[in-house]
């Protein structure tokens, strides 16, 4: 009697393991083809882009991939001349006022779906007063991107959508990237200045090597450690409960007490700042003076580029959220062990109103509405920005495009001005 109780129990337990599999199976199938993508890349935006020899990557033409993270669940389509946006003919329809925005990752948008990128909002903004179909916005932006790449874009591609504005979405980290030969994602080009002229390398940009899933035992840190990267390398599943778990502060907090998760880096404990940061010194490094430098020479260059094709150029500042949130600044000073005597938040933006304005090239700032709309409670319940990914929200470009489309009216443009 006791062994078939035992047997019994035995068949309960099995059933339930067999079960439970069975159940994270149907799951794993499901997200897989759901997010179609490689379970350590589930929605990662690095799958729309593919080796570019001039610009070092291109987002895929007619690719078409959700992006998954905790703040957002967005399906990412890019037409057929591997833009995102509505399919639009190089050849500009007569009377229409044809806009193009240069960028990386804010321009682009993969935060939000297609409608409310800033540049769809400043189109339907300005076909509001304009009248239906008499502009049509053109989005260049792609992830990653400085300057330099979007002189290039200009260069080979923007230019053949004979536009009548360039409108350029400056971001900080665009002054170092313009000094470097590679970014996170990949290698770039690099410009350097010769004899006050500017001169393009590292072309053809070289391919990069993906680097092979560590095995298990390859793997450094303890046996649950190397479960966890065996387990984000493969289980779409896992990786979409992980982040999920990251954004939920307190389940994030639960699973780091019981081992679950590693705990975040100690606010008190600094860490290394990424080189990137150092734009934000009051007195620039001699490596940031000449990012500056390039950076100067390559809004010079855009600009008259641009201005011989017949159209207008301006550039518009994006401002990173922790110049607008005192308490985000505060504690990226902490993480990094930086003095508030060195270093300051709204230091690019400063630097870029003082280039602008020897140079004569037409600047909008968007920091003043966009601080304008923190004091004034716009940015609550929806932020203006995702707390932990640090792009626009859909409010966020909104607001953008709205400011935007205004300040284009106090510039005196309209179609009447096109020549």
């Amino acid at each position: 009697m006791r062994l078939e109780g035992v047997h019994a129990n035995l068949t309960k337990l099995v059933l339930l393991l067999v079960s439970s599999m069975l159940t994270l199976g149907v799951a794993e199938l499901a997200l897989r083809i759901g997010v179609g993508a490689n379970p350590s890349e589930a929605g990662h935006h690095k799958l729309l882009c593919e080796h570019d020899p001039v610009l070092g990557w291109r987002k895929i033409a007619g690719a078409n991939r959700r992006y998954i993270t905790p703040e957002y669940d967005i399906h990412e389509r890019i037409n057929s001349k591997g833009l995102r946006g509505p399919e639009l003919d190089y050849a500009k329809p007569s009377g229409v006022y044809r806009i193009l925005v240069l960028g990386d990752s804010f321009t682009e948008g993969y935060t939000v779906v297609e409608d409310e990128i800033f540049t769809e909002v400043l189109r339907r903004d300005l076909e509001t007063r304009w009248g239906a179909g008499a502009v049509e916005v053109v989005n260049g932006g792609t992830g990653g991107y400085s300057t330099d790449q979007e002189l290039l874009f200009f260069r080979g591609e923007g230019r053949r959508y004979a536009p009548d504005l360039v409108i350029l979405a400056f971001v900080e980290n665009d002054v170092w990237y313009n000094a470097q030969p590679a970014y996170p994602r990949a290698p770039k080009p690099l410009f350097a200045l010769r004899g006050g002229e500017l001169v393009v390398s590292n072309l053809p940009v070289p391919e990069l090597a993906t680097a092979p899933d560590r095995s298990p035992a390859e793997t450094p840190g303890n046996a649950w450690h190397r479960a966890r990267v065996f387990l984000g390398q493969h289980s779409a599943l896992y990786t979409f409960v992980r982040d999920r778990v990251k954004g939920t502060h307190w389940l994030h907090a639960t699973a780091i007490g019981l081992g679950l998760a590693d705990p975040p880096d100690d606010l008190d404990a600094t860490i290394d700042m990424p080189d990137a940061c150092q734009v934000f010194r009051r007195e620039p490094t001699p490596a940031v003076e000449q990012a500056w430098s390039l950076t100067e020479a390559l809004l010079r260059t855009l600009r008259d580029e641009v201005e011989r094709s017949g159209a207008r150029f301006m550039v518009v500042n994006v401002p990173p959220s922790f110049d607008l949130d005192p308490d985000a600044w505060r504690d990226i000073r902490r993480k990094y062990g930086l003095d508030e005597r060195d270093w300051s938040a709204s230091a690019v933006t400063r630097h870029l109103v003082d280039l602008c304005s020897r140079n004569r090239i037409d600047l909008y700032d968007l920091t003043p509405a966009f601080a304008a709309a923190i004091e004034a409670g716009e940015d609550r319940p929806e932020p203006l920005y995702f707390p932990i990914d640090g792009h626009w929200t859909a409010r966020g470009h909104r607001l953008a495009g709205e400011r935007i489309a205004e300040a284009l009216l106090s510039h005196g443009i309209h179609p009447a001005s096109v020549p």
